[in-house]
């Protein structure tokens, strides 16, 4: 059998969340997150702010109402 090693990638978070992402990234490996894990959690930070930009939105309008959009 033989493994292969996956390349962990470094995300850019832009947009509304970009001033949270490098305190998100230090909490997660705080917490002991994998390197893999961390990217894909950065990933989905970076998808939301991309969303949250695309709404014309800011962090304030990461309302519950919102998210379940």
């Amino acid at each position: 059998m033989s493994w292969t090693r996956s390349k962990v990638v470094i995300v850019h978070v832009r947009g509304p969340l970009g001033p949270f992402a490098a305190a998100f990234k230090s909490s997660l490996e705080d917490c002991g997150y994998t390197p893999l894990t961390r990217v894909r959690h950065l990933q989905v930070m970076a998808h939301l702010s991309w969303w949250l930009r695309a709404a014309q939105l800011g962090v304030g309008g990461l309302t519950g109402r919102r998210v379940e959009q």
